[in-house]
């Protein structure tokens, strides 16, 4: 690794504090720090599969190692959040991983994301996405105020993440080909549990009636209750008053 701090007109050699013979993966310079630098390494080409990540805030005069508690798996890639410097994504031959801290801690992304490697990893900033390349499972992506959301309510024991919001389609009820299945309303909440717990869930008007309850069993950390706009029977006759009052 060589930093060159004249537009490239002398360079200098600033590893070797770092492992040796290591495949270097990713350098990623800050986008909110001029002097800082995140770096990934990896040794799968010696049947090693030991991590190695680090950050620099001196233009990589000394680094200091981030992510101790990923799991031993290939790190492939590592991004910084475009808004917050504590958020880090980091992609790896086995998953996804997200830290909240600046890169003291990472927690993996949710059940909907497979177990594949991540090789390689997109900070959308028009759309405000986190768009993945994978080996074997083609492309993802996932919205980032959400996370962003997460790590401000990460105190609290379960917090939602974002309000419902829903525009009506009038295409609920039909489909397009008599194969296909019928097109129905559907929207994920996004909410945070501090721990793996079950979650309930009350949807409400405007005037604070319930419509709908419902419960989810949640992992730690980001999670997502798919809500398909159903109304508890019992329920309907609040929801005909409260629409004919609007």
């Amino acid at each position: 690794i060589h930093v060159s701090m004249d537009a490239g007109s002398s360079w200098q050699n600033i590893n070797q504090s770092l492992p040796k013979d290591k495949w270097i993966s990713r350098i990623q310079a800050s986008s909110h720090v001029e002097s800082r630098v995140y770096l990934s390494l990896n040794d799968y080409r010696n049947d090693s599969r030991v991590n190695y990540i680090y950050r620099s805030d001196d233009y990589g005069t000394t680094w200091n190692t981030i992510g101790t508690n990923i799991p031993n798996e290939t790190i492939n890639v590592i991004k910084e959040d475009y808004k917050d410097p504590d958020i880090l994504y980091v992609g790896t031959d086995h998953s996804l991983y997200i830290s909240m801290d600046a890169g003291q801690t990472f927690m993996r992304a949710g059940k909907d994301m497979p177990h594949v490697p991540v090789h390689d990893l997109v900070v959308q900033e028009t759309a405000d996405h986190l768009l993945l390349g994978t080996h074997g499972r083609s492309f993802y992506k996932t919205e980032l105020a959400p996370l962003r959301d997460l790590k401000a309510k990460q105190n609290q024991n379960v917090a939602l993440l974002a309000e419902l919001s829903l525009d009506y389609d009038s295409n609920w009820g039909k489909k397009r080909r008599f194969y296909d299945p019928v097109k129905e309303p559907t929207v994920d909440i996004p909410y945070y549990s501090a721990n793996p717990q079950e979650v309930s869930f009350e949807i409400k008007g405007k005037d604070g009636k319930v419509f709908y309850t419902g419960k989810q069993q949640a992992e730690q950390g980001l999670n997502y209750f798919a809500y398909d706009i159903t109304i508890d029977p019992k329920k309907s006759k609040d929801l005909l008053k409260w629409y004919n009052k609007t």
